[in-house]
C-alpha cells in the first residue's frame, strides 16, 4: 500500500478475513496491492475483489472504472488519504467521509468481470467508518434480500459503534446505481450535497 498507514489497512484485511471464516465459512485471500500493481486488468478482472482504500494509499485502484470518483488532494502529499469523493454531482469533502461502494470491476456491457468493493475513507476516521458500515450487515443477509444499498458515504457525525448493525445517523449519500452502474437520482438520496 501507498502512503503511511499500510497498517491500518491490513489490519482491517486481516479482520475481514477472521470475520469471514468464523462466521461465513469462507476464505479470504489478503493481498498486498504490491503484489498485483504490475498485473494486467484482465487479470484481475477475472476475480471478486474488495479494495480498502483509495489511489493514494492503493496502487491498483486506478486500474478500474468505479461510479463515483475520489477527490485528491496534491497539497498534502503526506496524507494517505483522499480529499473525498464525488458520487453523481456531490462532492463530500475534508476529514471524516466514509465510502463504501458495490460495483463491477468493468462498466462495459460486453465485459464479463467480477465485482469490486471499495471501502475508504477521507481520514482514518472515515475509513473506520466505512469498514464499520461494510462489515455491520455483511452476514446478515439471505439468499433473496440484500439489506444495505449499493453505496453508502457516511459523514464526519457518523457515530461507530452503537450497536451490531449499521446506524444510519450521519449517512450523508446512499443509494443503488443505475443498470450500467451510473449515478441515478431516483434511486439515491444525497445530503448536504456540495
Amino acid at each position: 500500500t501507498r502512503g503511511i498507514k499500510p497498517n491500518f489497512y491490513r489490519a482491517a484485511a486481516i479482520e475481514l478475513a477472521n470475520l469471514w471464516a468464523s462466521v461465513g465459512s469462507g476464505v479470504v485471500r489478503v493481498i498486498s496491492d504490491a503484489r498485483f500493481e504490475h498485473k494486467a486488468y484482465e487479470e484481475l478482472a477475472e476475480h471478486n475483489l474488495i479494495i480498502l482504500g483509495g489511489p493514494k494509499s492503493n496502487s491498483i485502484v486506478e486500474k478500474f472504472d468505479q461510479p463515483f470518483h475520489f477527490l485528491s488532494n496534491n497539497s498534502d502529499s503526506s496524507s494517505p488519504f483522499e480529499m473525498g469523493f464525488r458520487v453523481g454531482n456531490c462532492e463530500y469533502v475534508g476529514k471524516g467521509f466514509g465510502l463504501v461502494s458495490l460495483g463491477p470491476i468493468s462498466r462495459e456491457p460486453k465485459k464479463n468481470t467480477g465485482l469490486l468493493v471499495t471501502v475508504a475513507g477521507s481520514s482514518i476516521e472515515g475509513a473506520l467508518n466505512a469498514f464499520e458500515i461494510f462489515k455491520s450487515n455483511l452476514f446478515a443477509t439471505n439468499s433473496w434480500q440484500h439489506r444495505i444499498p449499493e453505496f453508502i458515504v457516511s459523514g464526519p457525525s457518523y457515530v461507530r459503534g452503537r450497536n451490531s448493525h449499521m446506524s444510519l445517523e450521519g449517512v450523508v449519500a446512499a443509494g443503488w446505481w443505475g443498470n450500467n452502474w451510473e449515478y441515478l437520482n431516483k434511486s439515491s438520496l444525497a445530503l448536504n450535497c456540495k
